[in-house]
């Protein structure tokens, strides 16, 4: 082999390295890039951060609204528990003070309009750990870290749950045995007829208190 097609060869086989490496640089960068926060495929006005702080525990919780179909669905990079018939409302959580995060919180102004509570470990931020809990109850979407609890520098995995209900804003909690701060975040509202409803059940009830 002459000293030409030698060059070539290692020249050859340097250019597939690079490209090789760029590849994983890539791969990495894609893995750990796209935070919910400033997600592309979220709704306007229903995208970002919001920061949890009391005494020595803080967090900030990044939190995005998909609308029904907008979520990935294709099993390798996310998948919508409600299969792009609903709204899907997520939140993923990163400590930052020096005490632990056990328990998570999100509000909703209506009963029984969030499903399908999940957890996503691909979408987003990969990785993250896993919450002992998390569930839909009478008056909220609760979330506990116990085994482990959530420390710096780890982050828990993205929170799903499911709506018909359309966007809105309520109390959101993030804290431990002793800590807690709330702040709003986005949840379901319920639709227009049912918040009438409840608005004239309301008016009742007052009416009878004055009586």
């Amino acid at each position: 082999m002459g000293e030409l097609e030698k060059g070539s060869e290692a020249q050859m086989s340097k250019k597939c390295f690079v490209v090789g490496l760029l590849f994983c640089l890539a791969a990495v960068s894609a893995a750990q890039a796209g935070l919910l926060a400033s997600d592309p495929n979220g709704m306007v006005g229903f995208t970002g951060s919001m920061n949890f702080a009391s005494g020595s525990m803080s967090a900030t919780v990044d939190y995005a609204v998909f609308s029904p179909g907008m979520y990935p669905n294709d099993f390798l990079t996310g998948k919508d528990p409600s299969n792009g018939t609903e709204y899907v409302y997520a939140y993923q959580v990163f400590p930052t003070g020096q005490d632990p995060i056990t328990v998570v919180s999100v509000g909703r102004i209506a009963p029984n309009v969030a499903h399908n509570a999940m957890v996503d470990a691909l979408h987003v931020t990969v990785g993250g750990v896993q919450p002992s809990t998390w569930n839909v109850l009478s008056s909220s979407v609760f979330g506990t870290f116990m085994t482990p609890e959530l420390e710096s520098p780890a982050y828990s995995r993205v929170l799903l749950f499911t709506s018909l209900g359309a966007p809105g804003w309520a109390p959101g909690s993030v804290g431990n045995g002793g800590q807690s701060d709330q702040k709003t975040l986005p949840t379901p509202i319920p639709e227009p007829a049912g918040l009438l409803g409840m608005l004239a059940v309301g008016y009742g009830l007052l009416r009878r208190v004055r009586l």
